[in-house]
């Protein structure tokens, strides 16, 4: 039975993996950031929230708050986030997205979009939304043990 589990997870990764290298490639072509993973995180963490604290980036990311200083200084330079002082708590520094940053997201949904007519077009709506079913139950499953404790 354990056998037969590892290699169709297996097989998912392996074709998971290869879909989304193909797919990053296919992305690399249309972006021109040259953005570390690390440095995505970030951005893709204050683009959610729209406003957030470093200590807030830092929690999420688990790391010290100078690591994280450094990844938003530098993206921060090159204007993808900015930093303001907080006007209801003036010790408290918010991190927001900067002109860049905007630009990148609206490339990224250009892309999506490019992505979703090419792709995922292909395949019907039903199995789509069976596959997205099946995503979400195995995240939630992961995000339960998680919270439970690996042991």
């Amino acid at each position: 039975m354990i056998e037969n589990i590892k290699q169709i997870v297996d097989d998912i990764n392996q074709y998971s993996y290869e879909m989304n290298a193909n797919l990053v490639k296919a992305q690399k072509a249309l972006f021109e950031d040259d953005l570390s993973p690390k440095q995505t995180l970030v951005l893709d963490f204050v683009h959610k929230r729209e406003k957030c604290t470093m200590g807030d980036i830092a929690d999420y990311m688990r790391s010290s708050p100078s690591a994280v200083s450094q990844i938003v200084t530098r993206l921060e330079k090159e204007n993808y986030l900015k930093r303001d002082i907080n006007p209801n708590n003036r010790r408290e520094v918010v991190v927001m997205i900067a002109e860049h940053g905007e630009a990148y997201y609206r490339r990224e949904e250009q892309i999506d979009k490019f992505i979703i007519e090419k792709f995922y077009s292909k395949m019907p709506v039903e199995d789509l939304e069976q596959l997205c079913s099946l995503i979400k139950r195995l995240h939630h499953i992961v995000e339960e043990e998680i919270a439970n404790g690996l042991g």
